[in-house]
């Protein structure tokens, strides 16, 4: 009986375990660079601009037609 109740602990457990990271993750928005000006060609240039010009978490270039933008990255 022990070793059952055990068993059903640890699965309750894990289980807890797996919902509480689908809890913690955040989901990621995107918005353009209110700042950088021109075509985006050096995506460490343009996470630069958004973490310390912006205060956003981060940066990449990205096409969005007709060019490659600057987009900045933060937590929704």
């Amino acid at each position: 009986m022990a070793k059952l109740l055990t068993l059903v602990f640890v699965f309750l457990l894990l289980v807890g375990s797996f919902e509480m990271e689908t809890l913690v993750e955040a989901a990621t928005c995107k918005v353009g660079s209110a700042t950088w000006k021109g075509w985006c060609e050096y995506s460490d240039e343009c996470q630069k601009q958004c973490r310390e010009w912006e205060r956003y978490d981060g940066g990449s270039c990205e096409y969005t037609f007709p060019s490659e933008k600057c987009i900045c990255y933060y937590e929704c």
